[in-house]
């Protein structure tokens, strides 16, 4: 009977250990082959990105200026701050020149892309708000 129990104890570390080991080794394969171009040189921005990253990176703020820059982190701080656009917030692109904030991206409804516009007037250094956010519906 001791020898079924300590058995038992071996095969239960043996499992342990390997249900946490894989996880560690598999990361460390999937991220240890990073694809390069023929020649060695690292891949051009975008070529190695997932379809996903390459939309959201060509889907950042822009600004004109560092003014702009600054003025673009102020409006997200505004955004951020306001827990009734948590959700929607990520899905908001700003392109800001001279203090000018064009409103890109998708909402749910008529009154979040208002919401949004308002909010971001009465932000510090907001000279006019364009907004080009689509609902939904549209």
């Amino acid at each position: 009977m001791h020898r079924k129990s300590t058995l038992w104890s071996a095969a239960l570390a043996v499992s342990v250990s390997l249900a946490l080991a894989l996880p560690a080794f598999a990361q460390s394969q999937s991220t240890g082959s990073k694809p390069s171009s023929p020649s060695g040189a690292p891949p051009t921005e975008g070529a190695s990105m997932p379809s996903s990253e390459r939309v959201t990176k060509s889907m950042e703020d822009k600004a004109a200026t560092e003014a702009d820059r600054t003025l673009n982190q102020r409006v997200r701080q505004a955004l951020s701050g306001d827990m009734t656009f948590a959700t929607i917030i990520q899905k908001i692109h700003l392109d800001t020149a001279n203090g000018e904030v064009t409103l890109h991206g998708s909402v749910v409804t008529d009154k979040q892309k208002a919401d949004i516009a308002a909010k971001v007037q009465q932000v510090a250094g907001v000279k006019k708000v364009e907004n080009q956010l689509q609902t939904a519906s549209n």
